[in-house]
C-alpha cells in the first residue's frame, strides 16, 4: 500500500488498506491510511499542493455543466441509485467518499447524515460521519489560522476558539473509539498525544502511553511521551529511566528529529539529577546531528566549564 502510494496510485492503495481493514477492524492505523489515500489523490488531481491559501483550494469546486448520461458521472449516477432505493445505506456511504475525495466535505457530511438515520443509528456509519465533522472542523480551523495571520485580534481570538472546539470535539471522538476499540494501541496513542498537548492532562495520558508502548511502531515516541508525563508528575528518575528505554529504540539517521529532541530531554534530566557526565554526553549526542538545537550548546559548554552563560 505504501508502495503504491509513492507511486501515485491512489486507489488500489485505498483497496489495499481496505483490505488490511478487513484482516484486522483494530487497526486504526490502516483506518486512516485508507482516508488518506483518497485524500492524496485528490491533492494530486487537484493540484492543492501549489494553492496559495486554503481559501483557494476550497474554491476550486467541482465544474457546473449539463447532466451526465449514465456512466458518465459518478456522483450522478449514485445519486439515481438512491432515488431507485432509498433505504439502501450503501449508496449514500458510497456518494459521501466520492465527495470526500473530491475535497466536498460539506456535500459528504450531508450524506452521511443521511445514511446514519437510514441505517438506524449505525455505529460504523456514525464513526465515518464524525471522521468528516473533524475535517471540516480541522478546514475551518485552517481558514481561520489564515485570516488571523494578518494580525487582526478578533481574527486571532475566533481562530484560538475554534481550535480549542476543535481538540475537544477530537477528545470526544477518540475517548468513544478507545472504548469500542479496547485493543487499538494507535488510538490510545493519539488520545495519549491529545490529553497531553492541549489539555495537559499528562496523569491521564501514562496509563494510554504505558499500552500503546507494546506496539513496535510506536514504542520509541510512547517511551519518550511517557518521560514527559512523569517530567509533569515531578517524578524525574521514573522519567529518565522511560526516557532511555525510547532513545534505545530510535534509528537517528531514519529519525534524527525525534533522536535530537530525546538526546536533549536527557540531557536535562540529568541535569536535574545531578548527573553531569551523563548530562553532557546527551547534549554532546544533540550536537552531532544538530548544533543549533535550542541551547543544548551553551549547556554543554557550561557543564564543561567553557562560557554558555545564555544557559539557564
Amino acid at each position: 500500500a505504501e508502495l503504491l502510494e509513492q507511486r501515485g496510485e491512489y486507489d488500489v492503495a485505498a483497496k489495499v488498506w481496505e483490505h488490511i481493514c478487513r484482516l484486522d477492524p483494530l487497526d486504526g492505523n490502516a483506518r486512516s491510511r485508507m482516508g488518506g489515500a483518497h485524500m492524496k489523490k485528490t491533492i494530486d488531481r487537484g493540484g492543492y499542493e501549489n494553492a496559495d491559501t486554503t481559501r483557494n483550494v476550497m474554491a476550486r469546486g467541482p465544474k457546473s455543466g449539463e447532466a451526465a448520461a449514465p456512466g458518465e458521472s459518478q456522483e450522478s449516477d449514485l445519486k439515481h441509485a438512491i432515488r431507485k432505493d432509498p433505504q439502501k445505506v450503501e449508496n449514500y456511504l458510497k456518494l459521501a467518499d466520492y465527495y470526500k475525495r473530491e475535497g466536498r466535505l460539506d456535500d459528504a457530511h450531508q450524506a452521511l447524515e443521511t445514511a446514519l438515520q437510514v441505517s438506524g443509528d449505525n455505529a460504523n456509519v456514525r464513526e465515518q460521519l464524525e471522521d468528516i465533522e473533524l475535517l471540516r472542523m480541522n478546514r475551518n480551523v485552517e481558514l481561520a489560522k489564515e485570516k488571523a495571520a494578518g494580525g487582526d485580534d478578533e481574527a486571532r481570538q475566533n481562530a484560538k476558539a475554534l481550535s480549542t472546539e476543535f481538540a475537544k470535539r477530537r477528545l470526544e471522538v477518540l475517548n468513544r473509539r478507545v472504548e469500542r476499540y479496547p485493543q487499538d494501541l494507535v488510538l490510545k496513542f493519539e488520545l495519549a498525544e491529545l490529553l497531553m498537548t492541549p489539555f495537559g492532562k499528562f496523569t491521564q495520558a501514562i496509563p494510554l502511553l504505558q499500552q500503546a508502548s507494546q506496539n513496535k511502531r510506536l514504542k520509541p515516541r510512547a517511551l519518550i511521551k511517557l518521560g514527559l508525563c512523569f517530567i509533569q508528575d515531578k517524578k524525574i528518575a521514573l522519567a529518565r529511566g522511560q526516557i532511555e528505554r525510547g532513545v534505545a529504540e530510535v534509528n537517528a539517521p531514519e529519525d534524527p528529529k525525534l533522536f535530537v529532541e530525546a538526546h536533549y530531554l536527557l540531557g536535562r534530566v540529568c541535569e536535574e539529577l545531578k548527573d553531569f557526565p551523563a548530562a553532557e554526553k546527551h547534549y554532546g549526542e544533540v550536537l552531532v546531528i544538530d548544533y543549533e538545537y535550542k541551547d543544548a550548546r551553551a549547556r554543554l559548554e557550561k557543564l564543561q566549564g567553557g562560557t554558555g552563560d545564555d544557559a539557564t
